[in-house]
């Protein structure tokens, strides 16, 4: 490579770690409020920032509002879903944002008055449960299995009865049709 390639490619190098290590360290000064505040920027307006007030402290996450619900990702990764009411929403910093309380999973409203939400988690299984629930049988597979299970009741009653039959005949010292007395049939010729 050429001296001057080199040195070029050296100086893009350091400028390139020196931005990287600035990033990182706004972003760790700022509480991860750097890379979160970027992303709902670059989302032009589709997602809203989250203000989650927990009892220690504050923190940032990205939200998006699906059906007149707020769902986000807390600090354990666990997905929140929170009623919104009519005037949770504010613009700060040019964005769209939204104050929760994490303590009772609800919205704060910009008078400080808290909006009751209900329990994310219940709500959440119920969802699961709804979607992933078995196929209801159709009316032709449930006659079908009726008429299965009555054959089935049909054909062990009569070999009940058939049974009790040929009991009855041996009992009384018939022989049924088609057998032969005595038991040794080897030298009969027919």
């Amino acid at each position: 490579m050429n001296p001057i390639q080199t040195e070029i490619l050296t100086y893009a190098l350091t400028y390139l770690l020196v931005i990287i290590i600035g990033f990182a360290l706004i972003n760790f000064l700022s509480n991860g409020f750097f890379i979160v505040f970027i992303r709902v920027k670059a989302s032009r307006g589709k997602k809203v920032l989250v203000k989650v007030r927990s009892v220690l402290q504050d923190y940032y996450r990205i939200g998006t509002i699906i059906d007149n619900d707020l769902e986000y990702l807390d600090k354990n990764k666990q997905k929140r879903r929170v009623n919104l009411p009519k005037n949770a929403i504010y613009r700060s910093l040019n964005l769209n944002c939204i104050d929760t309380d994490e303590e009772t999973n609800s919205v704060v409203t910009l008078d400080f008055t808290v909006v009751d939400g209900h329990d994310a988690q219940k709500t959440d299984n119920l969802l699961v449960r709804a979607l992933t629930k078995p196929a209801a049988l159709s009316n032709f597979e449930k006659i079908v299995f009726v008429g299965i299970v009555v054959a089935i009741i049909v054909a062990a009653i009569s070999a009940y009865i058939s049974y009790q039959n040929l009991m009855l005949i041996q009992n009384v010292g018939l022989q049924p049709a088609g057998v032969i007395a005595g038991g040794n049939v080897a030298g009969v010729v027919g």
